[in-house]
């Protein structure tokens, strides 16, 4: 043994390098790598993070959002009619502007129903009503200031013809073409 120690002994700096090198190799390599590994799972970590905290952030705008087009959505339901079966549909429509046009003091001569336009998207019905009413021209007047200020029917066009037009304002015959829009339940 002794002579292992003697020849340790020369070969100090020799030995000390190596003992050095092990040291490194075994203990300090594998310390190094499992902090870099930590430190590349916190980066991925974090990034992890950032990405929820946006989405976070987008539900919020989201959210508002949502809430906003629900408004929208409330306000614009009041302008369309619930839609039944299309016949009875069209039936009590054309028996709501019927009792509306006799509530005026006008007569319905004709009415009719243009081809319905279909808005997939919005799940929506356009329908056009053509109708000849006759009566008294100032009531024709208040009548269709009145539609204009009603929520679920409009007037697209309209074509007067006064007769008898002397002091007064006469009687009118016209064609009016009023617009609805109802919603389609699927």
């Amino acid at each position: 043994m002794s002579s292992i120690k003697k020849e340790l002994e020369q070969h100090v700096l020799l030995v000390s390098i190596m003992l050095f090198l092990i040291v490194t190799k075994f203990l300090l390599v594998p310390v190094i790598e499992w902090q870099n590994s930590i430190i590349a799972s916190n980066a991925i970590l974090s990034k992890k993070l950032s990405k929820e905290q946006s989405v976070l952030k987008r539900e919020k705008n989201n959210v508002e959002l949502s809430q906003l087009l629900d408004e929208v959505l409330l306000d614009a339901n009041k302008a369309v009619f619930p839609m039944a079966q299309e016949v009875t549909f069209k039936l009590d429509t054309q028996q709501l502007l019927e009792q509306k046009l006799t509530v005026g003091g006008l007569s319905l001569d004709r009415i009719s129903w243009q081809p319905a336009i279909f808005f997939e998207d919005a799940k929506l019905r356009k329908y056009l009503i053509d109708a000849q009413v006759s009566g008294d021209t100032l009531k024709l007047i208040e009548f269709l200031v009145g539609i204009d200020q009603h929520a679920q029917l409009g007037v697209s066009k309209f074509n007067i013809d006064v007769r008898g037009a002397t002091s007064s304002l006469g009687t009118s015959r016209a064609r009016i073409t009023f617009y609805l829009y109802a919603r389609v339940e699927q």
